[in-house]
């Protein structure tokens, strides 16, 4: 802060009175000679965007030195439900409360805090873009600016329909900060792999949507299971796919041999025929005796069609979550077999 005095606006020398890991000045006003700065100030669990401790100094032009002064005063009042909250960016409004919302990078690469008003609480959050996932980050009593922070005891929640306020977030401000991050955008072909075969690419974080978000805290890789698919003692993989283009997607076995995988299409679908890759997951299926559908009794089994199955190792099950029409890919006379496990 510096102040100009006289026709030739005489400066003082400045002082440093707010900043980032300081305080946040909301306002300022001159009354009387005395030089009055409203400010947000850290608490110890505060985070860099957001402090929270309402704080009111005072001041006064000394020569050409500021110094601070002590003076009596009211609380600050906090801002008002109908104000974007300070030292955001952006607020929008939802079902009729207004949300501020601020990229935090300092916190993790693609994360927003979001606060709102409600009940006499100014109630705070963080939402991860990259992973469609939200946490409660504290609350504060608008009427004694006292905050509660995030225990031991809160989690992480993955977004869903439900979740009104953070999708409305999520679509103001993470399309944004996730397009400038080519790893994280649909039209970038994700390739870690070696072993991916040309034309096709890896699931991405923009990928997980619909199901695969839905059941992402049980199931956190969908796409992705490793297991002794083959009768040999090196682990194999298998993932699902889709085409560069988006226009199919399939399931594919990766089977180790010596330096290198050899690559088994299990399964092609093409996008138009209505069957989304987030409707199917993988899972991994032990050794042992496995019933199929027809030995269920859900049909009569068919010629070559097993009612039971005894696996020697590992099989890939892919089918969609809590619904029927699982399949079981099982290795076996040096190729894989697929047998319906449920109806």
């Amino acid at each position: 802060m510096m102040a100009f005095t006289g026709s030739q606006q005489s400066a003082s020398e400045p002082i440093l009175i707010g900043g980032k890991g300081i305080q946040l000045i909301e306002e300022l006003t001159i009354a009387n000679a005395i030089i009055q700065v409203d400010s947000l100030k850290y608490a110890e669990s505060d985070a860099m965007c957001c402090p929270t401790v309402a704080t009111r100094d005072f001041y006064r032009l000394e020569g050409r030195k500021l110094v601070a002064v002590q003076k009596s005063s009211p609380p600050v009042a906090p801002p008002s439900p109908a104000q974007p909250a300070p030292a955001t960016v952006g607020s929008i409004t939802v079902d009729g409360t207004v949300v501020a919302y601020q990229p935090v990078p300092e916190v993790k690469a693609g994360t927003v805090a979001f606060q709102m008003e409600s009940k006499g609480y100014r109630n705070i959050y963080l939402l991860d873009c990259l992973e469609r996932k939200y946490i409660w980050a504290k609350n504060i009593d608008l009427r004694t600016n006292q905050a509660t922070d995030n225990n031991a005891g809160a989690e992480w929640k993955m977004m869903s329909e439900k979740s009104t306020v953070t999708n409305a977030v999520y679509d103001a401000i993470c399309p944004q900060l996730l397009g400038s991050n080519s790893a994280v955008t649909q039209s970038n072909c994700i390739r870690t792999e070696s072993y991916i075969p040309d034309g096709w690419c890896q699931p991405g974080p923009a990928d997980m949507v619909d199901e695969w978000l839905v059941n992402q805290a049980e199931v956190p890789e969908p796409y992705h299971i490793t297991g002794w698919f083959d009768e040999n003692s090196t682990k194999d993989h298998a993932w699902i796919l889709y085409r560069q283009d988006r226009s199919k997607w399939g399931i594919f076995a990766f089977l180790i041999q010596g330096q290198s995988y050899i690559p088994i299409k299990l399964r092609e679908s093409a996008i138009e025929d209505g069957i989304r890759i987030q409707n199917f997951h993988l899972s991994l299926a032990n050794p042992g005796e496995i019933e199929t559908a027809c030995g269920k009794g859900y049909w009569d089994c068919e010629p070559g069609e097993p009612a039971k199955i005894l696996l020697k190792t590992n099989g890939i099950i892919a089918g969609p979550f809590d619904s029927g029409g699982a399949v079981l890919n099982y290795y076996q006379s040096g190729k894989f077999e697929g047998v319906v496990l449920d109806d």
